[in-house]
């Protein structure tokens, strides 16, 4: 296995084979980008849900945008990807855990379904993060 190098300017070399922290993070952010324009547009979503099943509010597909613009951009810097799994990884529990609090006490505007999808997030791109790049004993 072969391990990233950088330029100069601490950018990864266009030719290197792709490491699971890079997919992830590239993976992450463009799903959050997605999410957050779909919601926003209003295209796949009814009931102010998206899908159908997922109640996000309108200041949360910001959130996301940026979010994922921001795991896009890091991707481009060695180590820029590790940290946005580390950091989006914890961050989503964060929100999980705040958003089912919220929810139980009846103070939150998304639902057990929008909580349940931030739990997987953080759950993968923690493990990522924390565990994805580490090599195991042969």
């Amino acid at each position: 296995m072969s391990t990233a190098t950088t330029t100069g300017t601490g950018m990864a070399n266009a030719g290197e084979p792709r490491d699971p922290q890079k997919k992830l993070a590239t993976l992450f952010g463009t799903i959050l980008v997605a999410l957050g324009v779909v919601d926003a547009s209003g295209v796949l979503s009814n009931e102010d849900r998206l899908l159908g099943v997922f109640r996000i509010p309108p200041s949360v597909n910001v959130v996301h945008v940026l979010t994922g613009l921001l795991g896009l951009f890091l991707t481009r810097y060695a180590g820029g990807a590790t940290l946005f799994n580390k950091v989006g990884g914890v961050l989503y529990l964060v929100v999980s855990l705040g958003g089912t609090i919220g929810v139980l006490i009846g103070r939150d505007s998304i639902n057990w379904e929008t909580n349940a999808f931030h739990l997987l997030l953080a759950a993968v791109v923690g493990w990522v993060g924390f565990e994805g790049g580490k090599r195991r004993p042969t």
